[in-house]
């Protein structure tokens, strides 16, 4: 099974195990999923081949929050395969599967200077209203768009930058 398909199975199977808690499980997995990235002492320790996984479980819940018995089950046996690098991944994959759950659309907005917490909220309730859907965006500054905004929502991209525009007038000047 290729790791996407292993990567999204688990997903599925740790949302349908977290029941009510799904909330609290998709925080666990997002600060395990960060403590991997960061490396150093926490990547060491749950790589290291001589400790338990049992000690290796009961860490990683006391760092970042209990999960129930049996999400705990699962992640044994994520580590028991060495499987620890799809975390980042089913951590990804499991908040993608709850927002779905939940009616949620989540969105990527980058934009040439930093938006103000107003236009966040304005950008969130005007999307939410057209798609009649919740809306949770997370925003960046990318400078090279020159002014005005780039949105991601799914594999749909509206892309209302100076940089976009200027793109087209030279492909049209290029015809000429």
């Amino acid at each position: 099974m290729s790791a996407r398909a292993l990567t999204s199975e688990y997903s599925k199977f740790i949302f349908q195990l977290s029941g009510s808690k799904v909330d609290g499980v998709c925080r666990f997995f997002a600060a395990f999923a960060s403590a991997l990235k960061e490396g150093g002492d926490f990547r060491r320790f749950i790589n290291h081949p001589c400790i338990e996984i049992r000690e290796k479980v009961e860490v990683t819940q006391k760092l970042f929050g209990a999960i129930p018995e049996t999400v705990a089950s699962l992640l044994r046996e994520i580590l028991l395969k060495r499987k620890v690098g799809l975390v980042p991944e089913i951590s990804r994959r499991l908040n993608e599967i709850r927002d779905q759950q939940g009616g949620i659309i989540s969105a990527s907005v980058e934009s040439a200077v930093s938006m103000t917490d107003q236009q966040k909220t304005s950008f969130e309730t005007k999307v939410a209203a057209a798609i009649g859907k919740k809306v949770t965006a997370t925003y960046s500054v990318e400078k090279s768009l020159l002014a005005g905004f780039r949105v991601r929502i799914g594999t749909t991209i509206l892309d209302n930058s100076v940089k976009n525009q200027l793109g087209k007038i030279t492909d049209v000047l290029h015809l000429l």
